[in-house]
């Protein structure tokens, strides 16, 4: 592999929580006079937000319930935002123990375990989640065949990479992770023209995609040289 770095997405975060760890205004657990709004806010946070602060709503709402596995599979994506792939895995395992065909976690556990460089376990989960109940939050299946195509592509079954990826594309033409992982194959099979349109509209699609815009500075660089020069025959 030439070495891209590819943006393996987790789901709509959805709920979280193990370890109990309140921020400060953010109480423990709602008491009688802290009604449903206050498990709202904390849904909200949980939702919305990849830090810490999410993790600690995700916990309230454990608290509150802790067979939703929505909130174990929104944990299990928020660990990951934050590098904690381990404690990530452990909660999404948790919602499929609750849930064992719920589309979402399995796909956010594929994301997971692609993560932990378990890419053979990435894609066996992502096909479940293609196979899953439907339930996705605001993600779609989309989300599945992407995360597929990452682990495919470590796996050096490129072919396979591009169809899943392109898969994605044709369920969700604006996906500009897609775009950007599509890009990152097409480099590997030392495509890099047809890779530096595919980060090309990563960006037109997400013009903050700090990693979409250094991967098309690399493939660009790369398509200017000719196909026997050093630079191209060393990378594998």
């Amino acid at each position: 592999m030439n070495g891209l770095v590819k943006a393996i997405g987790g789901g709509s975060i959805v709920l979280v929580s193990l370890v109990a760890l309140p921020l400060p205004g953010l109480p423990e657990s709602p008491s009688d006079g802290e009604d449903e709004a206050q498990i709202q806010e904390w849904y909200d946070i949980c939702m919305a937000a990849t830090d810490q602060e999410a993790i600690a709503a995700c916990d309230a709402l454990i608290e509150v319930d802790p067979e939703d596995e929505r909130t174990w599979t929104n944990r299990g994506s928020a660990l990951d935002e934050l590098g904690d792939s381990e404690a990530a895995l452990e909660s999404h395992n948790r919602a499929l123990e609750l849930a064992p065909n719920y589309s979402l976690a399995l796909a956010n556990r594929c994301a997971t375990l692609g993560n932990l460089g378990d890419h053979q376990g990435a894609v066996d989960s992502c096909w479940a989640a293609i196979e899953g109940d439907g339930r996705w939050g605001d993600s779609g299946v989309e989300l599945a065949w992407d995360n597929m195509g990452v682990s495919l592509a470590y796996l050096q079954r490129y072919e396979e990479s591009l169809d899943a990826h392109r898969t994605a594309l044709d369920l969700n033409p604006d996906y500009a992770n897609a775009w950007n992982n599509l890009g990152a194959t097409l480099f590997d099979l030392e495509r890099y023209g047809e890779a530096v349109e595919a980060f090309q509209q990563a960006l037109n699609l997400n013009p903050e995609d700090e990693l979409a815009r250094s991967n098309l500075i690399v493939a660009r660089q790369r398509d200017r040289q000719p196909q026997d020069s050093p630079q191209n025959s060393s990378d594998d």
